[in-house]
């Protein structure tokens, strides 16, 4: 037996992965592995579990996760394959081999290296301890305390073993066979001096001498910022040593291209998947390149629930290695009354390829190029889940002949595209067999007629796994029974009638055996639209997010719900099945009331829209700016500290939720909530550059507020859909919208959205060098924010005053402004993002007044404070400003090194007014 918990927890045995269901299950069995061979006291279990907040009942749930992790991996009191799982006076010890733990691998194979003959051989036994980190500790279990008790730790000890690695690299003359391997790691450790100053060195032996100066002045930056210091002395000779080696300018255009990012778009695998070795081998003969001339497209129909989405997964994580380059995928939602159209998924597909939401084209044709261009060269695997025609699909295939497509459709598709077909039917019997004996053990199986049961529900896979789960979830009932009870027309109420593809009873045999709690919520979730989250089950059942927790893990296990992968906030995201979603709506339409439904839904709405403006403040630190309508709110407890860490990292996850909740709000006839989800979510989608999801969602907004005559809704989406077409680069449109939204607040006598919008006037003036009309927008809007108390607003106006100062070069006056603004942000504040545009044009401001060392204070202060914020263009910018200043303090290659990495950053496929701003610069710095 193997566990691994450098990653995802992963348990092997006899060569076979282990499925464990539950998630604290699987953490339990984490941390005892990361104390493989030391005893761990239960309460110490409780606090790396649960932190400060543990259940009422917490040690009886551990000792029953303790005995579920034994059942779970086949460990009892005896030794098995070098793992016993024992316990300990007070607690319990996970007693292993060197081999059956990788952490216990991991240091073993660095205690080696002391004894290895010669350097090559040390090389290689670094590189295979370093080989086993598959990702952070644990995947998506870690919890906080775990990540304090064990992460910072373990993660020294691949440091120091990745800093000898570059020592023997180095000495070998080899190290550039190993820079864009660790470039990444070397990153997020600048901390780590030796670390920094070995790459720094393996750099410049690879001939990356400019990109190395780069990534010293970064240390440097990020050091005096951070801890107020300078780089040591083995940072500075290795600085010292490039600037006395590196070789000449390199010419413009070596500078590197755009390079597209590596998407990782799969959904999470199947653990237990089971049977299809026929397909399996065939689909991925299909798709290696060789001998290919064209793109792979493989096309998988079948009925509901055959398993077309869980092979083409498993097929895509198997393959994985074989396309490096990235891996796509969609949902193409059939069955929805609006799938996305081919335009909107391919400006997901270039965004996820690291083309700027600014520079994605307008039109499809125009998106379809750019994405086969990006990826003509490139090893590439698309998923294309759920699609109903080939119209759909053709525009979505890359054309290079490394790429691959799978397709899955309820239809045969593909006869259009040169698709080879794959027609997926039900499992067979041996198949079938195996995948219940897996789940109910096979000494339950052994005396049974598994094969008549499997057929008795037929052999499809998802209601095998639910007669299963139903099985593995009542010990005292035997197969026979449950056959003969599926076997008898009145108990199955009318169930497997429909050849032999209907599960109706297989879900009624594991929703009779669920709680009322847990039916309850399965009917609840139905109602859901879009991916399921811990809290819409909390804010439905108007509890906290731990009770709902324990809910949902209820119907993990009977598999009447799937987990579908977790967040950046570690908050695990779930998926329904439609035919269990059809069979928990047929019964919530029997069992709950419409205004019972409603009320479910209304409490998910407010949750929705306290969430989104959690995010929203927590990215802005502030809702300056912005004009909400009176609508209540509800943030279920123990979530919002997560999302005020990680804002937009939750809102990448959660954003593909809002679309289908608008639609349910409308059709509830909720207009307020409606408009007011749209805006909530509007600053977060500006933030990440999505415009088409943006416009699409204050379109359906502004459609619902028009026919509902709620001129608040308009005047509101009105200026969000201005803000959308000024970052667009559409000042013009911009400013109509602008003028039209100022005109209907007034009209209500809205006096904060009369002055937000006439703030936005006169940005937009400004943009289109309208400077006397700009002033006077700016001083009426000064007044009507003071008055509403709008802080943020209020300095982002003073800052507009200033830049028209600056651009008359009355630098007296922009001076006052700007530090007028400042001044707000630092007694009202934090307000980071109005603080650090403020600080830009100040630093700007200092170079034209020859104050160059205050000049790069401000900039270097930008620069740090946009990274945290993820302001990728703010970065660029700020990094222009330290270039100007680089170059007129007689530092020409500090300049050219910063403005080769704002290129690096800013460049994309289509140039951008950062982009081009900065190629002018660099030209600029070439010329005498």
């Amino acid at each position: 037996m193997e566990i691994r918990v450098l990653g995802p927890l992963e348990v092997v045995r006899h060569g076979r992965m282990v499925h464990i269901a539950r998630r604290q299950v699987r953490t339990v069995l984490g941390i005892l592995a990361f104390n493989a061979n030391r005893p761990v006291s239960l309460e110490r279990l409780i606090d790396l579990l649960w932190g400060a907040n543990p259940p009422q009942r917490a040690r009886s749930i551990m000792q029953t996760r303790i005995s579920q992790a034994r059942s779970a991996i086949g460990l009892d009191a005896t030794t098995e394959d070098g793992v016993r799982l024992d316990s300990r006076i007070g607690g319990y010890i996970l007693e292993a081999d060197t081999d059956s733990v990788d952490i216990l691998r991991f240091r073993h194979l660095l205690k080696q290296t002391e004894t290895a003959p010669s350097g090559e051989q040390t090389i290689e036994q670094i590189r295979a301890a370093l080989a086993l980190w598959r990702g952070p500790l644990l995947g998506e279990e870690t919890t906080r305390e775990i990540a304090d008790v064990h992460g910072h730790a373990l993660e020294s000890e691949r440091l120091t073993a990745v800093e000898n690695l570059l020592a023997l690299e180095l000495r070998s003359g080899k190290a550039g066979r190993i820079v864009d391997e660790f470039l990444p790691l070397v990153r997020d450790n600048l901390i780590r001096e030796p670390l920094v100053a070995r790459f720094l060195r393996a750099m410049h032996q690879a001939g990356r001498s400019t990109e190395a100066l780069k990534l010293f002045d970064e240390c440097r930056r990020w050091l005096a910022t951070e801890f107020g210091t300078d780089p040591g002395e083995e940072l500075r000779l290795a600085h010292q040593e490039l600037l006395s080696q590196a070789g000449p300018e390199p010419a413009l255009t070596n500078i590197p291209r755009f390079r597209p990012a590596i998407p990782k778009l799969l959904p999470a695998d199947v653990n237990d998947f089971t049977g299809r070795a026929t397909e399996l081998a065939w689909v991925a003969d299909l798709l290696l390149p060789d001998g290919r001339t064209s793109t792979a497209v493989i096309a998988i129909a079948g009925p509901g629930g055959v398993g077309k989405t869980a092979l083409a997964v498993h097929i895509a994580h198997m393959a994985r290695a074989q396309f490096p380059d990235g891996q796509l995928y969609v949902d193409l939602h059939a069955d929805d009354d609006r799938p996305p159209t081919a335009r909107e998924v391919l400006g997901r597909f270039l965004r996820a390829l690291g083309v700027d939401g600014s520079t994605v084209p307008e039109s499809e044709d125009e998106r379809a190029e750019l994405y086969r261009d990006l990826v003509a060269d490139r090893r590439i695997l698309v998923i294309l889940d759920n699609a109903h025609s080939d119209s759909q699909v053709a525009p979505l295939l890359p054309a290079g002949r490394l790429c691959a497509v799978v397709v899955t459709s309820r239809a045969r598709l593909g006869a259009t595209l040169g698709a080879t077909p794959l027609n997926l039917d039900v499992l067979d019997v041996e198949d079938a067999t195996r995948l219940l004996q897996r789940m109910i053990g096979s000494h339950r199986a052994a005396d049974a007629d598994v094969p008549a049961l499997c057929d008795l529900v037929g052999r499809l896979p998802l209601a095998v796994r639910i007669v299963g789960a139903k099985l593995a979830a009542k010990p005292h009932w035997t197969v026979d029974w449950i056959t003969d009870h599926l076997r008898d027309e009145d108990q199955r109420l009318n169930h497997l009638v429909h050849e032999h593809l209907d599960v109706r009873a297989s879900i009624a045999v594991s929703y009779r055996g669920l709680d009322e709690v847990a039916q309850r919520t399965l009917r609840i979730l139905s109602d859901t639209p879009g991916p399921i989250y811990n809290w819409q089950v909390a804010a439905a059942l108007d509890t906290a997010t731990p009770e709902a927790d324990l809910v949902l893990d209820q119907l993990v296990d009977a598999y009447l719900l799937d987990v579908a992968g977790s967040d950046a906030t570690r908050t695990i995201r779930y998926r329904l099945h439609d035919l269990v979603r059809l069979f928990a709506s047929e019964r919530a339409r029997i069992e709950d009331p419409p205004v019972v439904r409603k009320e479910h839904r209304e409490r998910v709405h407010a949750a929705w829209l306290a969430m989104l403006r959690t995010a929203h403040r927590a990215a802005y630190d502030t809702d300056h700016l912005v004009v909400h309508g009176d609508v209540e709110t509800s943030l279920p407890a123990g979530v919002g500290a997560a999302i005020r860490s990680q804002p937009l990292d939750w809102f990448q996850t959660a954003r593909v939720g809002i679309m289908p909740a608008l639609r349910q709000a409308d059709r509830d006839g909720n207009t307020a909530v409606c408009w007011n989800i749209a805006v909530a979510s509007s600053g977060l989608l500006e933030l990440q550059r999505a415009f088409d999801e943006w416009h699409l969602v204050l379109d359906t907004a502004m459609s619902v507020a028009s026919r509902a005559n709620d001129v608040l809704g308009q005047a509101s989406l009105l200026h969000q859909l201005g803000k959308l077409h000024a970052d667009r680069q559409m000042p013009a449109e911009a400013l109509r919208l602008f003028e039209r939204s100022f005109a209907l607040f007034k009209s209500i006598g809205h006096r904060h959205g009369t002055g937000v919008a006439t703030a936005y006037v006169a940005m937009a003036h400004r943009f289109l060098s309208h400077h006397d009309e700009a002033l006077d927008s700016y001083i009426a809007a000064l007044d009507l924010l003071t008055e509403s108390g709008d802080v943020g607003g209020q300095a982002h106006v003073l800052r507009g005053i200033g830049q028209i100062h600056l651009s008359r070069s009355d630098l007296a006056a922009a001076d006052s402004y700007f530090q007028q603004s400042l001044e707000l942000c630092r007694t009202h504040g934090p307000i980071r993002r109005v603080e650090s545009q403020t600080r830009f044009w100040l630093g700007n401001l200092r170079v034209k007044q020859g104050r160059l060392e205050h000049a790069r204070e401000q900039f270097t202060k930008v620069l740090v404070d946009c990274r945290d914020l993820g302001d990728i263009t703010g970065v660029g910018q700020a990094l222009r400003g330290l270039s100007q200043c680089h170059l007129a303090l007689n530092e020409p290659e500090l300049a050219r090194a910063t403005l080769l990495q704002a290129l690096e950053l800013a460049e994309q496929p289509r140039a951008t007014l950062l982009l081009d701003s900065i190629r002018r610069d660099l030209e600029r710095l070439r010329t005498p």
